[in-house]
């Protein structure tokens, strides 16, 4: 979060966070901050690509086709990596950019009418379905460390202006411990075997080397109204660029949608 309070200061974007994006000394535990292939300086006024970041850490907004998005799409990103720490796997483990929203729906339930004019003023109003967010308690093992969930549940919010600065982060009681050598909360945190990714993020995701295998993520399945859902992905391919090169067909979002 030091890092990207520091670029973030100097007007750049990283817009590629992941587990991949972060080098860390064994010896020292210093993080470095890398990979900056995708990194740009933000202009106000004028338009960025939205197909960028990989899938599993991309920003809610830029599946809703922002091209005006601010440095808080990093933000995002942090807090999923963060979660994955947690969990041992991508905390939004979607297949394609439908399934990716899909997934996010899921667990912040649907976003308000202002909060996707929030997170892009120029996208098409739909009427989604109302799906009801669920505690993020429930996301995580039972013991996980409560200030680290608390940090996630201000990290991971639709609306991006309401996402908690990096700076502000830094000094979040989560990271308590840096100042004072205790080690109560980071020893809930998985280690990760060396892994390679595509292009758009998708990992070989194995167990961690805790040797906890987490293939759920301690939260119900959601009920999803098949109809309704059918609509609004009709909707939403033909209102969507992304969408429409992520899916041939709407027949594709149906198959997610049943099996969830």
């Amino acid at each position: 979060f030091r890092a990207l309070a520091y670029i973030h200061n100097i007007g750049v974007c990283h817009r590629d966070i992941k587990p991949q994006s972060l080098l860390i000394d064994p010896i020292t535990s210093v993080l470095k901050l890398c990979d900056f292939g995708s990194a740009k300086y933000l202009v106000e006024g004028e338009s960025n690509l939205s197909y960028i970041c990989s899938r599993y850490y991309r920003a809610p907004e830029l599946m809703f086709g922002a091209t005006n998005y601010k440095h808080s799409i990093d933000v995002w990103s942090a807090g999923t990596v963060l979660a994955e720490l947690l969990l041992g796997q991508p905390i939004f483990f979607g297949t394609c950019c439908l399934d990716q929203l899909v997934e996010i729906v899921k667990v912040l339930g649907t976003p308000t009418m202002n909060q996707i004019m929030e997170m892009n003023p120029n996208y098409v109003q739909l009427q989604l379905p109302f799906v009801e967010a669920v505690s993020w308690s429930r996301i995580f093992r039972p013991g996980t460390c409560a200030e680290a969930i608390e940090l996630i549940s201000v990290l991971l919010v639709y609306s991006p202006e309401r996402r908690m600065k990096p700076l502000a982060a830094c000094v979040y009681p989560f990271f308590d411990e840096l100042r004072t050598g205790s080690r109560s909360c980071h020893s809930h945190l998985c280690r990760f075997h060396d892994r390679r990714v595509g292009c758009r993020g998708e990992p070989n995701v194995g167990t961690s080397s805790s040797g906890i295998i987490v293939s759920s993520r301690r939260r119900e399945k959601r009920h999803w109204s098949g109809r309704r859902f059918i609509r609004c992905a009709q909707d939403w391919l033909k209102a969507s660029e992304e969408g429409l090169k992520q899916a041939s067909s709407v027949s594709r979002f149906v198959f997610l949608i049943k099996q969830n």
